[in-house]
């Protein structure tokens, strides 16, 4: 599992890229704030009139362009075209790509053990009508279409209240998945589970 196979190089131009407009937009932060420095407030008063409390959250906006960095940020973003890549003949290599390869196309659900490293291979019926659907079923209920309308509601209007509407999101939709109790007594007959993400 801790095997990492090297990635094709559109996915790997694509990766560093977007960690170099990352480091571009932190550099132009700090030389933005650095720049326009006021004298700084005092803690007492920051405090007492909740100024920047932000709970942990990152803004949303924008650094604005600095004249002092265009050259900087011109000649590291082309980095990226001047990349070249040499071919790997690698025993190893070739063995994780064959199997990854193979993962992708398998059209099995391939399930993870809950406290061993052992996967196992579930067909989408056996993995969606028995195991999944049954531990859903048995603590929860199905919610009206509205309920997820009215919650992501409802958090907005918390997140405007403490001027944090800007930097929070809406609630993302993540699909529940279950992992396979292996070490429980009858396994294979029973395939005992604990839901993740309900």
């Amino acid at each position: 599992m801790k095997n990492i196979p090297i990635p094709d190089n559109t996915s790997y131009k694509l990766q560093l890229i977007e960690k170099i407009e990352s480091f571009i937009k932190r550099i132009r932060w700090k030389a933005h704030f650095f720049l326009n420095s006021e004298e700084p407030k005092n803690k007492e008063t920051i405090t007492e009139n909740n100024e920047n409390n932000n709970f942990g959250f990152k803004t949303k906006k924008t650094p604005p362009p600095c004249v002092e960095l265009e050259k900087f940020e011109n000649d590291l973003l082309n980095l990226t075209k001047n990349i070249k890549f040499k071919k790997t003949n690698n025993k190893f290599q070739n063995t994780l790509k064959k199997d990854v390869s193979e993962i992708k196309n398998n059209p099995n659900i391939l399930v993870f053990a809950d406290k061993t490293n052992n996967i196992y291979e579930l067909t989408k019926p056996e993995h969606d009508e028995k195991p999944l659907h049954d531990n859903i079923t048995k603590t929860y209920k199905k919610a009206p279409p509205k309920l997820e309308r009215s919650i992501n509601f409802e958090a907005q209007n918390i997140a405007k209240n403490i001027n944090l509407d800007e930097r929070i999101e809406s609630l993302a939709k993540t699909e529940a998945f279950i992992t396979l109790k292996d070490h429980k007594d009858n396994f294979h007959n029973k395939l005992p589970c604990r839901l993740i993400v309900p």
